[in-house]
């Protein structure tokens, strides 16, 4: 009895583990069906955010900003409060990017590349401010409160009514450098008076 269960146990594992292949005679077919879907997982590839950055040729820089803006776009925290804000999905985040093509995509994130840095300069120069110093905490706070505005200017215009075309043009405008630089003078200022 033991022995009967057994077999029907492997001809039932059996049967669930061969491919779904209906009118197979020979195993060319089957071999067909396999490279079909290795084509068809080689083709997702091509829809990866990673290779359109690497058809894109972007540099380091841009990849980063790239990255930095998907992040944004996609947070459905990010201006949260704020009408009329459109949350990416990662598909929609990546039709953007293909409408706007090479040319367009580095001239819109050009200006996140400058703000990225001046953002990581001021970064930098907190985390150089000794535990103890009475201002620290001020300009961490100052830090924090300007890269979340930063963060959600980035979202709020990326959300017009006008489609790819009014985020594209709305990132060619924000240019929120100024911000960040203004921040790290103020800090050299202070860490010069001692």
């Amino acid at each position: 009895m033991n022995i009967q269960i057994f077999k029907s146990l492997i001809l039932i594992l059996m049967l669930f583990s061969c491919k779904d292949i209906k009118n197979t005679h020979d195993m060319s077919e089957v071999k067909d069906y396999e490279d079909k879907e290795i084509e068809n997982a080689d083709s997702d590839d091509v829809n990866t955010l990673e290779s359109l950055v690497e058809k894109y040729q972007l540099s380091s820089e841009e990849q980063m900003a790239v990255q930095f803006l998907k992040s944004v776009l996609t947070n459905p925290l990010i201006a949260k409060d704020a009408e009329g804000v459109k949350n990416y999905t990662e598909e929609e985040f990546h039709e953007f990017l293909t409408i706007m093509g090479a040319n367009k995509t580095k001239e819109a994130i050009s200006e996140i590349v400058i703000t990225m840095t001046a953002r990581d300069n001021v970064r930098n120069a907190i985390y150089s401010i000794p535990d103890d110093h009475p201002q620290k905490q001020n300009f961490e706070n100052q830090f924090k409160e300007k890269e979340e505005k930063y963060l959600r200017n980035i979202k709020i215009a990326c959300s017009s009514n006008e489609g790819h075309e009014g985020a594209y043009i709305a990132l060619r405008s924000i240019s929120d450098s100024f911000i960040f630089k203004a921040l790290k003078s103020q800090i050299e200022d202070t860490l010069n008076e001692n």
